[in-house]
């Protein structure tokens, strides 16, 4: 899988450096050099590759970071619906409750 992977990168890399480079024409500036959306990503890709495949290794390691947002995604709800809460002790009793209620859900399911 690991092959795979970096041929994939190696293709993408290819085709981000058969392109003109981006700002051509225009008054060079010192610094970075500017790079497609793309381009970055692959480099971020390659850079953190052992990351990216860890699912594949370690079977505890979710594919996604999908239960996190859910997680956090009835608080945001919470505020959109009552504008917020009151207080601060209310917004910590609230948390405390969904650190003990999320948990027991993912146990009993």
């Amino acid at each position: 899988m690991s092959a795979r992977y970096d041929r994939i990168l190696a293709q993408g890399f290819a085709f981000h450096e058969s392109q003109p480079p981006l700002g051509a024409g225009m008054p060079t500036h010192r610094g970075r050099i500017r790079r497609r959306t793309g381009h970055s990503l692959l480099l971020r890709l390659r850079d953190h590759k052992e990351d990216t495949l860890r699912f594949l290794s370690d079977p505890t390691v979710p594919f996604s970071n999908n239960q996190a947002e859910r997680d956090l995604r009835m608080m945001k709800v919470r505020q959109k619906i009552s504008g917020g809460f009151r207080s601060d002790i209310g917004a910590q009793t609230f948390v405390t409750l969904r650190t003990v209620l999320s948990p027991a859900r993912k146990v009993l399911s």
